[in-house]
């Protein structure tokens, strides 16, 4: 399980690796990687409880590979190729590897988190442990999935 930190450092990695170079493919990928936990805002909206839709739904398979396959068609995340046109069944998969890069992440327990009781006196000083383990944890993890020797135009 990770934090928007790891998620968004292991998608932009994942976005990277998989050919995407434009500002907008990779500020996609950014809100892409944390797009699941869009359930906690829901749940808040709907239930008053931010837990309450959280992991159901949008911590599928399928919701990956919808979310992040219409981002790839709609061109939001687009892999760049040698003659710069654009692929829509690589961009689709680009966007559902993005997205499903959060499902892989919330599978492990890397690193040990400090529980977070809602609403505890302790709740900001924990997070702010786990925001940081993400960082030293999935930062390493995100320069090494990070393409080398990369010419520096966009595409």
């Amino acid at each position: 399980m990770a934090t928007p930190v790891g998620h968004t450092l292991i998608g932009l990695a994942v976005a990277r690796r998989l050919g995407v170079r434009s500002p907008l493919g990779m500020a996609a990928a950014a809100v892409g990687a944390s797009l699941p936990d869009a359930d906690v805002i829901a749940g808040m909206a709907l239930h008053g409880d931010p837990w309450r839709l959280h992991r159901k739904a949008t911590h599928t398979p399928g919701f990956a590979l919808s979310a992040g396959m219409l981002a790839g068609f709609a061109g939001l995340v687009s892999a760049g190729n040698a003659e710069g046109e654009r692929d829509l069944i690589v961009d689709a998969f680009t966007g559902a590897a993005i997205v499903g890069s959060h499902l892989v992440l919330d599978r492990f327990k890397i690193p040990p988190y400090r529980y977070t009781k809602p609403g505890g006196p302790s709740r900001l000083r924990n997070e702010a442990i786990n925001w940081t383990l993400d960082l030293l944890v999935y930062g390493p993890i995100a320069w090494l999935l990070w393409p080398r020797g990369e010419t520096s135009g966009h595409s």
